[in-house]
């Protein structure tokens, strides 16, 4: 991935509020992707504050168009970064009403969406936020979690037959992780725990 860097100034103001919205180029202590045939990587993950990171990698330069959606279908920012390869954007909700949105990225490889869940109820607040994406390359999964206070999270992986076939405990309040399950047999399971006692379960 090429070192350049995109820098985005432009503020949306709607809702009665601005939506900030900043671009990068992923280096390579951000997240360590393999150098393999699949074409195309696209997640979105949770960070803290009303902040979602987009990260997508492409394996040669294209334009690439951004939009955030409500809930309606309506567009409610648009962005377009050219001649990239790749890029982490965070994207700020705060201020913006809360509810469901729709976060799309297009280029000449493909169309890719992801909905996220802005806000929380009062039943959730203070609880951590986990979740397990699948990304396209296959056998990896990425794991993040954010909270409002750091604390310590036991992480174990099921194969298909429920064997634990990797564990690990980690500390902080944001994390996010990129596990190689290539090897594991079937579908895995995750299972986190977290030091509040809370528990997830998720199959992917």
């Amino acid at each position: 991935m090429h070192s350049r860097i995109f820098t985005v100034n432009q503020i949306l103001k709607i809702m009665k509020a601005k939506l900030f919205l900043g671009a990068a180029m992923i280096a390579a202590a951000s997240v360590a992707w393999a150098s393999d045939s699949v074409n195309v990587k696209f997640a979105v993950v949770e960070r803290q504050n009303g902040i979602f990171k987009v990260i997508y990698e492409g394996q040669k330069p294209e334009t690439v168009q951004l939009n955030v959606l409500d809930e309606n279908g309506k567009v409610i920012f648009s962005r377009r970064i050219r001649k990239a390869n790749g890029f982490m954007v965070p994207v700020n909700f705060s201020g913006m009403e809360h509810g469901t949105y729709t976060i799309q990225v297009s280029g000449t490889s493909g169309k890719y969406a992801k909905s996220i869940v802005y806000g929380k109820t009062r039943e959730e607040a203070g609880k951590p936020v986990i979740h397990v994406t699948r990304l396209n390359e296959q056998g990896k999964y990425l794991l993040s979690l954010v909270a409002d206070e750091a604390s310590r999270v036991s992480i174990a992986i099921l194969d298909e037959a429920n064997n634990t076939v990797y564990r690990e405990s980690r500390y902080g309040n944001s994390l996010g992780i990129v596990y190689n399950l290539k090897d594991v047999n079937g579908t895995p399971t995750f299972r986190i725990k977290t030091e509040s006692g809370m528990n997830v379960t998720v199959r992917k």
